[in-house]
């Protein structure tokens, strides 16, 4: 019982006493005793859980594929500049397989850094 000896349980078991009373020790039994069956129960529901996710992705039809790259159809939108950036012409590709607009780069405004004052504007003469 995990490597312990009669002797060492039995110095244990007297210590609980000593410590938690005669009164007092029955309800620290018990309390242990729900504690341990609580986390038993959670376990097994973990597992039964587990188990019957697996049975249902075994039992699931295995989708396609999707298609290879040389099936993909050529991105009639795609920038001139796909054969500088090939991951920019495979992402053209995926959005016009998929039916999709390539999204645009958004405008980039400037943000001023805080704490700082504006910039003057020019002096006037």
């Amino acid at each position: 019982m995990l490597g312990l000896s009669f002797t060492e349980i039995l110095i244990i078991l007297t210590l609980a006493l000593l410590l938690f009373g005669a009164d007092e020790l029955p309800k620290v039994a018990r309390q242990i005793g729900k504690g341990l069956r609580d986390i038993r129960r959670a376990g097994d529901d973990l597992k039964s859980t587990l188990e019957r996710e697996m049975v249902k992705l075994e039992e699931e039809p295995v989708k396609p594929a999707a298609p290879a790259a040389a099936e993909l159809p050529a991105a009639a939108d795609a920038p001139a500049s796909g054969a500088d950036d090939p991951a920019a012409a495979r992402a053209a590709a995926r959005f016009a397989a998929a039916g999709h607009e390539l999204p645009t780069e958004p405008e980039v405004k400037p943000v001023q850094p805080a704490g700082e004052a504006p910039p003057d504007p020019e002096p006037k003469a």
